[in-house]
């Protein structure tokens, strides 16, 4: 489409065309040309007011009224303002040249700068998102050190029921040596094995904690090394997982502490019924003893008369056959003089026998009794060892319950320790962060010195403005300067005495003089193309200098750079001092442009001429 400078030259074409030939010679055949063109009406009645207004504005063509002397001073002066304007046009066209040199220059140096701002927009963006994650993760590294704090609370609370736990194992210790200390030997043999057994187990139990806090040790030295940023994002997702189990951790906690409450009790009644039993126990020891002793007692003295009866026999026996084998009465009579006759012998032997065998009697009941009783005490004693075994069998089953818990301990011990993993990333990720904020003050520092350099090119750009509107201006003087030579050529032509062939070429040079004056609008054009390739230049010229000051900035910080690689990775630094400097100077590179096009545009609305009208030359 055809844009309102052309059709303004056009329009001026065809005025200066439509001038030359109503004001010639053949006015009248042309005027028939043009009725005989069969144009529309609209058209045609267009141009006849063209013709029409152009008959009226300017003198008609008739014979010359001056003298030759005055048509040869018109000719010369004629001549001389045709040199001065083929040497102004050919000053014109160097600077023309010189010019599109530096519009084309302009031009390639602004595609680029487009190009690097369509960069630079497309950075911001991503500068804006990586901002807000860093705040985010800010938000959820405060989040996780509080978590960690109450991790630590309840290690410390673990901690202290390990302690307990240590505790009632040794109880139960004391417990097992006062089992040894009982009068049974198959009780104490048995307890013996059941206390290397359980001695065994709180060893392993006393390394076990010895190991957990020597790793809470390592922990405390690895709190001191805590420099380095890993994946957020997954560490998040793993971090709600964990925060799960240590929910649930703590639930099992809280039962497991009702639990060793409830632990405690029963060792409490346990140590209350071994007392029992160890009272019990002695007392039946006791009646035992005694009872035994009373048996052996008894056997001794039933085996005493026994001895004594079976001596008393025989001395029965060996005086019956001695008085049988005497048969003297002297016997009897000593017998009868002492008091004892032979009837009264034999009721006292019987007499003895019967209390002996009443004492016999006596003593086997006893030894029954005791017997029986000591059966009893027998049972008892079985029964209050089965129920010792049962309760060393509870005893067991509860420090196997203490295992548990200790092993539950340890796996809590470990789960803080990844919590403590944890913390560590928490503390890279607060340390990233504070290095991210000094690297923004940093870029806006630099941002408020592009903001400087910005400020001195738009003035330098107003300064180019003005100096293309003067140029501008010159130029439309020398068109000026040029129709008032063709009007006045035109006038000299009409008042020439001249012949036909004179006329013919000063028509011919007045095409001539048209030509270049359209070229001369050309060149006007170009100039504006040229006058725009500058800006372009000027554009560019600004990216080269900002790109020469981010080199300068990113040599400036490598140092910095490297002394954080000794501590950390250095790619998200230089990563995101490079994205804050190429995002400011996509910032200045797009107000720059937004200047220029505003400024071309003001221009162009300037280059419009208010006082043409349309079917007249502008005078």
């Amino acid at each position: 489409m055809l844009q309102e400078s052309d059709r303004t030259h056009i329009e001026k074409l065809l005025v200066l065309t439509f001038s030359a030939a109503t004001l010639g010679p053949r006015s009248q055949e042309f005027v028939g040309q043009l009725n005989a063109l069969q144009l529309k009406s609209s058209v045609q009645k267009e141009l006849i007011a063209v013709i029409s207004e152009i008959n009226r504005d300017m003198p008609q063509y008739g014979q010359p009224s001056v003298d030759l002397n005055r048509s040869n001073s018109t000719e010369v002066r004629h001549q001389r303002s045709l040199s001065d304007l083929e040497n102004d046009n050919t000053r014109l066209n160097t600077i023309i040249d010189s010019c599109k040199a530096t519009i084309q220059l302009l031009t390639n140096e602004k595609e680029d700068l487009l190009s690097h701002l369509n960069e630079s927009n497309a950075k911001l963006v991503d500068l804006e998102v990586a901002q807000q994650e860093a705040l985010n993760y800010k938000n959820s590294v405060s989040q996780l050190k509080d978590h960690v704090r109450r991790l630590d609370d309840i290690c410390y609370q673990k901690e202290v029921e390990q302690q307990k736990s240590l505790n009632e194992i040794t109880r139960c210790h004391e417990i097992i040596k006062q089992f040894e200390n009982s009068k049974t030997d198959e009780l104490i043999s048995h307890l013996k094995d059941e206390n290397l057994n359980l001695s065994t187990q709180v060893q392993i139990l006393n390394e076990r904690l010895d190991a957990a806090e020597h790793s809470m040790s390592e922990n405390d030295g690895l709190r001191l090394r805590l420099k380095e940023v890993n994946t957020l994002r997954s560490e998040n997702k793993v971090l709600r997982e964990k925060l799960e189990t240590y929910i649930t951790t703590a639930v099992a906690l809280e039962d497991e502490k009702r639990i060793n409450e409830a632990l405690k009790v029963q060792i409490e009644q346990l140590k209350l019924n071994m007392s029992d039993v160890e009272v019990r126990l002695t007392a039946e020891t006791v009646k035992a003893e005694q009872a035994v002793y009373d048996l052996a007692k008894a056997r001794t003295k039933l085996e005493s008369m026994e001895i004594e009866k079976n001596e008393l026999i025989v001395e029965q026996v060996r005086l019956k056959d001695e008085i049988r084998r005497r048969g003297s009465p002297t016997l009897e009579l000593d017998l009868e003089m002492s008091g004892h006759s032979p009837s009264t012998l034999k009721p006292l032997n019987a007499d003895e026998r019967s209390e002996l065998e009443m004492e016999s009697e006596r003593l086997r009941s006893a030894m029954e009794q005791l017997q029986k009783e000591h059966c009893e005490e027998k049972e008892k004693l079985e029964r209050q060892i089965l129920e010792l075994n049962t309760e060393l069998r509870i005893s067991k089953e509860k420090i196997a319950q203490l295992e548990n818990e200790a092993s539950n301990a340890r796996m809590l011990y470990e789960s803080s320790k990844a919590s403590v993993e944890d913390r560590i990333h928490s503390e890279q990720m607060s340390v990233t962060v504070v290095r991210l904020e000094r690297e923004l003050r940093d870029a806006s520092k630099s941002i408020e010195e592009f903001q400087k350099t910005v400020a001195d090119l738009n003035n330098e750009l107003a300064s180019k403005a003005e100096e293309l509107h003067s140029s501008k201006r010159t130029y439309m003087e020398y068109l000026e300067k040029a129709r008032i030579a063709i009007i006045d050529m035109e006038a000299s032509y009409s008042s020439s005495p001249y012949s036909t062939g004179d006329c013919a070429r000063l028509e011919r040079e007045i095409k001539a003089k048209d030509r270049k004056i359209a070229q001369l609008i050309e060149q006007l054009d170009t100039s504006r193309v040229l006058n725009e390739q500058e800006q372009r230049l000027l554009t560019t010229s600004c990216y080269k200098m900002f790109s020469e000051r981010s080199c300068a900035f990113s040599t400036a910080d490598s140092p910095c750079s490297t002394g954080v690689n000794a501590h950390g990775p250095v790619s998200s630094s230089h990563k995101w001092s490079s994205a804050f400097t190429s995002t400011s100077m996509w910032i200045l590179i797009a107000l720059v442009s937004a200047l220029i096009s505003a400024v071309l545009y003001l221009m162009f609305n300037q280059q419009k001429p208010s006082t043409w009208k349309r079917g007249f030359v502008p005078t």
